[in-house]
């Protein structure tokens, strides 16, 4: 299996699975067997505890694994790395005001240079009303 149809077949619908159920407890998996998962039934548990190590390993999800004649995962929950991967991080709204403020600030930041004193007063000054106002939506979209 090539390693984009592992990723979409199998790696993909466990991150999806684990964003859904937040705190995933995908719980008791023979990790031995080839059992349905009771979580994941179109995978057998072992598939589902390589995808949750490769995961974890990626540093898409967090959790805790515990290991003796079965396997236990508990805590299981994406990372901002595994929302970027779903399109789930940042929030839309934040994101376009980041971007807008990055490139408005760039150019600013060559200009001011350039400036005399009292521009670059009203540059900062127009700066500091960005940002709180970017503090803001963040602050009611969230």
């Amino acid at each position: 299996m090539s390693t984009s149809r592992a990723w979409d077949e199998l790696e993909l619908p466990v991150l999806q699975w684990v964003h859904e159920h937040t705190w995933a407890q995908p719980g008791k998996l023979h990790h031995l067997g080839d059992e349905r998962s009771v979580a994941l039934p179109q995978f057998s548990e072992a598939q589902v505890d390589e995808a949750l190590l490769r995961l974890r390993e990626y540093g898409f999800i967090v959790g805790q694994r515990d290991e003796a004649q079965v396997v236990w995962w508990k805590n299981v929950r994406p990372t901002a790395n595994g929302l970027r991967v779903l399109a789930e991080w940042p929030p839309v709204a934040a994101a376009a005001v980041n971007d807008t403020l990055a490139r408005i600030s760039a150019p600013s930041r060559a200009t001011s240079m350039r400036m005399t004193q009292p521009q670059r007063a009203v540059l900062a000054a127009r700066s500091r009303r960005c940002q709180a106002a970017s503090s803001w939506t963040s602050s009611r979209t969230a």
